[in-house]
């Protein structure tokens, strides 16, 4: 029994130690795993923390509390011009200003703080919360060459927190100190050219308010800087031109258009009127959003008041010429179709040309006339929906005897029946009469003027084409001005005031059109109009 008892004692003793050492053998096991795991992270985090110190671009540079170095990086080595053996475990050398203007306030600050046992600011020797210093520095290269830096130093701190050694990392600003030089010397010139600019230049807020006003402006507005400083550019603007220029400034901010140019009338500070050239640009911040806008106002009071003068002669003149004119017309009508016969051949001859030149005159005054209205506002348009095929066929129909007379035919292609724009009427035969005498008169004889009409995204399309000899290059950017022909000897080979296609372009724009025109020379020519179909109530 007793040893039966010493049996089972024995065996749970075993037991038990078995159990301790299996115990004690998975605590090992787990510490070698812990182990191995915490020296992989440190493994891999020396690793990130190489890549990190190869690849910046940052001077990094570390020291004991004596300046002794302890690690710089790759950067160092290039851009100093030192290589680790050279100066690891050494004094940063003297002739690198960084050891002059830091030990020495290094020692200055340890004799001041001999237990060093909190932060501080090294360069204003008082203590700090963080210890970080960032500031501009010069350093000089192995070679001698100075270069600045922007240099941020950190103090390191053991495990009682007093400090151990500094982390030095350095920026060069050479080059951002080279565009700042440049954008100084940029913005010196821009207020040099803009204070001593013969026009007026202004730099204006997106709200209106000016920023600047150059010497130039002020002569012409009659207010100082100052004084226009404490107000906007709307107070000063005619009421009549305030609509245009806020609503083409409002294009310009929203991004539609990146600059823009109107004639303009301002106030005078003693209340004169005064016309002006406005060209607008926009700058804008890195983010996009306006910054401020760049103005450029030209005197051009000058210029709108001989154009008045100008306006007026011509009107007198025109007004003065037309009732006389039409009577002569009416005489030579009469004499050319009535007493053709009794008159000798030459006579009839002379009263032929008589009446044509002055069919001419009476054209040439009654466009002049009618570009005098539409410049001045005065002309009436009667706009309405109206059936435009009906008005394509019309107008060919009344200017078909006209074609006849040079030969040419006029032929409609079959289109769309049912079109409906806001026009009027009157004002669209006469453009149309306009491309259809045109065309027949570049037309040669026995060619077809094809007239088709068409709709296309939410637009009527017309098109005048003839097979003449078509607009030359250099002159297509001018085919719309006024008094404007390819060349000097059509208006006595075909007549006409080279005013027809100006007015045509006046007339449609007042009723929402657009009017164009393609050309291949030798082939033809294809002019166009587009009209906004009516909208469907």
């Amino acid at each position: 029994m007793l040893y039966q008892n010493n049996e089972s004692f024995l065996i749970t003793v075993v037991l038990l130690a078995v159990f301790m050492i299996a115990c004690l053998l998975v605590i090992v096991a787990r510490y070698i795993i812990v182990s191995k795991r915490n020296e992989q992270n440190l493994i891999a985090a020396k690793r990130l923390n190489d890549a990190i110190m190869e690849s910046t671009k940052y001077i990094i540079i570390a020291t004991d509390p004596q300046g002794k170095i302890l690690f710089i990086n790759k950067q160092t080595e290039v851009m100093m011009g030192y290589y680790q053996a050279e100066i690891l475990n050494r004094i940063i050398p003297r002739r690198w200003l960084l050891t002059e203007q830091f030990l020495d306030r290094y020692e200055e600050l340890k004799r001041e703080f001999p237990t060093m046992g909190m932060d501080f600011d090294v360069f204003s020797k008082r203590p700090t919360r963080d210890g970080m210093e960032i500031s501009e520095w010069t350093f000089v290269r192995k070679n001698g060459e100075q270069f600045p830096v922007k240099l941020t130093i950190t103090p390191i701190k053991d495990e009682h927190k007093r400090i151990s050694g500094f982390l030095g990392v350095a920026e060069d600003l050479s080059e951002w100190n080279s565009q700042r030089d440049a954008l100084k010397e940029s913005e010196e010139t821009f207020r040099i050219a803009m204070e001593n600019a013969s026009i007026g230049k202004a730099l204006v807020r997106p709200d209106g308010k000016w920023l600047r006003a150059n010497r130039a402006l002020c002569a012409l507005l009659g207010y100082t800087e100052d004084e226009l400083k404490q107000m906007d550019f709307q107070k000063i603007t005619h009421p009549d031109d305030l609509e245009t220029d806020v609503g083409l400034l409002k294009k310009t901010l929203a991004g539609e258009i990146s600059t823009y140019q109107i004639e303009k009338r301002y106030f005078h500070k003693n209340g004169t009127i005064i016309w002006a050239l406005l060209s607008v640009s926009l700058i804008r911040n890195l983010d996009q959003s306006p910054k401020f806008l760049v103005s450029q106002i030209q005197d051009i009071t000058d210029k709108k008041n001989m154009e008045q003068r100008k306006n007026e002669f011509i009107s007198l003149v025109s007004h003065e010429l037309r009732t006389p004119l039409t009577s002569i017309r009416g005489s030579l009508g009469l004499i050319e179709g009535v007493f053709a016969a009794e008159l000798p051949e030459k006579v009839l001859h002379l009263i032929t040309l008589a009446n044509r030149n002055s069919e001419r005159l009476i054209l040439l005054i009654n466009d002049i006339l009618d570009l005098d209205k539409i410049s001045a506002g005065e002309m009436s348009f009667d706009i309405s929906p109206q059936p435009l095929a009906d008005i394509v066929r019309q107008s060919v129909d009344t200017n078909r005897s006209y074609a006849e007379t040079y030969g040419v035919i006029y032929r409609i292609e079959p289109g769309p029946e049912n079109v409906i724009v806001d026009v009027d009427t009157s004002r669209l035969m006469q453009v149309l009469a306009n491309l259809l005498s045109n065309a027949a008169k570049f037309s040669p004889k026995g060619e077809v003027v094809t007239i088709s009409l068409q709709v296309a995204n939410g637009n009527a399309i017309v098109k005048v084409a003839d097979k003449g000899p078509g607009i030359p290059v250099e002159f297509r950017p001018r085919i719309f001005d006024k008094f404007s022909q390819a060349d000097a000897s059509v208006t006595r080979e075909k007549g006409g005031t080279g005013l027809g296609l100006h007015i045509s372009k006046m007339l449609i724009q007042r009723m929402n059109g657009e009017i164009g025109f393609m050309s291949e020379v030798g082939e033809g020519t294809t002019f166009w109009i587009k009209l906004p179909l009516q909208e469907q109530a």
